[in-house]
């Protein structure tokens, strides 16, 4: 059943991967007749990331079986790493196989073929939705990770707590961890847990006072005492921080370590 044209949560600018024409015309008049802009068209692995890369769609409507070259599945790797623009399969392949591998890929929704113009509408502005709550709490997670140099030049990191915003001094950090989504911040004989990556901790703290070591630990330069092997010991609390084998040689650089003692 044809779906009339109503208007959107919001339009968007879509890019459609489709091989073939008449459905990717099919698709181009639904979107636009409700709304949105498709604001281009191809039918390869290749065009997709470069159009992706070069319009900035704000979504992504990805063919699997792409018979001009390569996989939706795998440009929509590659699409989510370079920009994290959402990706909605379409397909008339929904085997296990398939679905297995697509689901590795991370996309907002699957839709199968032959499609219905409800399922579609509905699953783009899910998708929009789904995204843009995402930015949301980025953003959210930016703002309360912020660091603040207070009138004495001493400059602390503030992070969510429960109901408020609490400020860390830099100088009190020993170290952070990695815990799955989340990261601890060990301070003296306090844990702080906040929703943020190591990636994301790493640019944010000076690298002048704090150097990664392992891919799950950054720790305060100042704050170690000690180094045992291809392990440190940081202060007080004497914790036990493993070097990472590709961290080693920045670690030696950083610390002027001999190279015979990691």
């Amino acid at each position: 059943m044809e779906v009339r044209s109503t208007e959107p949560r919001r339009s968007a600018r879509i890019l459609l991967v489709e091989d073939e024409a008449i459905v990717r015309k099919d698709l181009e008049m639904l979107l636009e007749a409700h709304g949105h802009q498709v604001i281009g068209a191809c039918a390869s692995q290749e065009e997709a990331i470069t159009l992706c890369e070069e319009l900035r769609p704000a979504l992504v409507l990805m063919d699997i079986q792409l018979r001009n070259g390569g996989s939706g599945i795998d440009a929509a790797h590659v699409i989510r790493e370079r920009s994290g623009t959402p990706v909605i399969f379409i397909s008339a392949n929904s085997d296990a196989a398939t679905l297995s591998r697509a689901r590795l890929a991370v996309p907002h929704t699957f839709i199968t073929k032959p499609y219905k113009s409800v399922d579609v509408l509905a699953a783009v502005d899910v998708a929009l939705y789904n995204h843009d709550r995402h930015l949301n709490v980025v953003h959210q997670r930016d703002r309360l990770l912020g660091i603040l140099t207070g009138k004495d030049g001493n400059a602390s990191l503030f992070i969510h707590q429960k109901d408020r915003e609490e400020g860390i001094p830099l100088r009190d950090i020993q170290y952070v961890e990695a815990l799955k989504d989340y990261v601890g911040i060990h301070v003296k004989e306090r844990r702080y847990v906040v929703h943020s990556t190591m990636n994301e901790m790493e640019q944010r703290l000076p690298a002048d006072a704090f150097l990664r070591v392992h891919r799950s630990y950054i720790v305060r330069k100042d704050k170690i005492t000690a180094v045992a092997g291809p392990d440190l010991i940081m202060e007080k609390q004497e914790q036990v921080i493993p070097i990472g084998v590709r961290y080693a040689a920045q670690v030696r650089q950083k610390l002027a370590i001999d190279r015979n003692q990691l």
